[in-house]
């Protein structure tokens, strides 16, 4: 996520939009490998940092249900970048269970509709107390989903006899999976956060102020360049206005571009 603009995914469509209308486009993956190819500074002898091809080649392949990869040949990513994919699906969606429960947007009575929720409840015997018990269940789940993927990945490898990297690229498919009834878990539990918190009017509302503050910064900075730091004064002479202010963007955080838009917008 190095090159994803604040307000989550909310943020990046709002920067697409903005970007489609300079006939270009924005998608957060991408602009994470030009921040580790072309935008970090490490050296005088190269541009950017000096990575691997599996971790670049990893990076453009990532995909969730909110990412499509930027490139998109016909070669599966590393096994190292599918459990990457996984991994970071399994990180959101515990942070978000958390975030729902705490905001009081989710409830452990309607997570109880889920059968990870009903497995994670089953595991242990939960503290009385409400904090304590929240965690003990996200941590349960994480748990589950991580020793699954672990183990049915394990498994498959040996099946299928693969010994290489090169073996992992040829193979058609992906190989860093859950195990058939854990995976309609996790499919079940996309759903439900989709349904009951990312489309709750609390956190729509978040995403619509996180989208005017992207637009009208972007707006701001690409009228007045002025503004942008030194850093970015420089890339001006080498790039169109509104790559460098992209690029400014997108390395802020939602606190950072709340503050900055409040700031200039006066």
């Amino acid at each position: 996520d190095l090159g994803h603009t604040p307000f989550g995914h909310a943020g990046q469509d709002a920067m697409d939009e903005v970007m489609q209308t300079f006939g270009s486009h924005f998608e957060h993956n991408e602009q994470s490998f030009r921040v580790l190819h072309e935008l970090e500074e490490k050296s005088d002898e190269y541009r950017g940092i000096n990575l691997s091809f599996e971790v670049l080649d990893g990076l453009l392949k990532h995909r969730t249900r909110y990412d499509h990869p930027a490139c998109s040949d016909h070669l599966m990513p590393s096994l190292e970048a599918q459990i990457v994919n996984i991994a970071d699906e399994i990180a959101y969606q515990s942070h978000d269970i958390d975030d729902g429960l705490r905001s009081g947007i989710l409830t452990g009575e309607g997570l109880m509709d889920l059968d990870i929720w009903k497995y994670a409840a089953a595991d242990k015997m939960p503290s009385n107390v409400p904090e304590i018990r929240k965690y003990q269940m996200v941590t349960s789940i994480i748990s589950l989903l991580v020793n699954n993927l672990a183990s049915n990945t394990n498994k498959k490898l040996q099946k299928l006899g693969i010994n290489t990297t090169a073996d992992i690229y040829a193979h058609d498919g992906q190989i860093a999976q859950f195990s058939d009834e854990v995976s309609q878990m996790a499919v079940q539990l996309k759903d439900y956060l989709y349904t009951h918190f990312y489309s709750a009017k609390e956190v729509m509302k978040y995403n619509d102020e996180g989208k005017k503050v992207i637009t009208g910064l972007f707006r701001v900075l690409h009228e007045k360049p002025e503004n942008l730091p030194e850093k970015y004064h420089a890339q001006l002479d080498q790039e169109e206005r509104h790559i460098v202010v992209k690029d400014y963007i997108a390395g802020m955080t939602d606190i950072y571009a709340m503050d900055l838009y409040a700031k200039l917008a006066k």
